[in-house]
């Protein structure tokens, strides 16, 4: 008896050791964005201030070259922190008295979208991304010469910075629909679970 309590009290430590880790990862991740989202936002308006003095068109677009990537990064985290948290909630949480708050975060998202009369199809609670990705492109057509179509050179020259702005839009979009992604990795984790039961019986 005595034995079998040192084991199950070690099998306890070791299960807070890794839930403390992988909370301190998802705390470095979330640090690690707001610093990427800090560095885009100044850049940006550095860029336009810029542009703005020199009068030069290309660079209005400029910006696009550090905000598609920042936002990439950061689907990137949100991606790598829904899938800790459907760990966490799975594998540890169920084992740890008293500690749930990743389980009883995901279950107050589902009352809470469930009771939503009109779900929004098109997210952008991350505005950051996408306003700047705007406010770029409205400088671009306002200092553009000619916002007339005569050729194909003028239709490419403003719909196709358009394309830029489409693009944050839609990875703003994949990165508010990851609390329905979440979902999906709790039952993938909640297999690989009953799987791994099934082997030691």
């Amino acid at each position: 008896i005595f034995v079998r309590r040192c084991q199950e009290k070690m099998e306890e430590e070791l299960i807070y050791k890794e839930y403390d880790m992988l909370h301190q990862e998802i705390e470095q991740k979330i640090s690690l964005q707001n610093n990427l989202l800090i560095f885009m936002i100044t850049t940006t308006v550095t860029i336009i201030t810029l542009a703005i003095k020199s009068d030069s068109l290309l660079l209005y677009l400029f910006p696009f070259f550090i905000i598609i990537p920042i936002t990439s990064r950061i689907a990137y985290y949100r991606m790598a922190m829904a899938k800790i948290s459907a760990y966490m909630i799975v594998f540890l949480e169920p084992k740890l008295n008293g500690i749930s708050w990743e389980t009883r975060n995901v279950q107050f998202l589902r009352r809470y979208n469930s009771g939503k009369r009109n779900d929004r199809k098109i997210q952008l609670d991350y505005y950051e991304c996408p306003v700047l990705g705007v406010i770029c492109y409205l400088l671009y057509l306002l200092n553009y010469e000619q916002l007339n179509i005569n050729n194909l050179k003028d239709g490419i020259m403003i719909f196709g910075p358009a394309l830029l702005v489409f693009m944050v839009i839609h990875m703003t979009y994949k990165i508010n629909s990851l609390d329905r992604s979440r979902e999906k990795m709790i039952d993938a984790w909640r297999k690989i679970e009953s799987e791994e039961k099934l082997r030691k019986m």
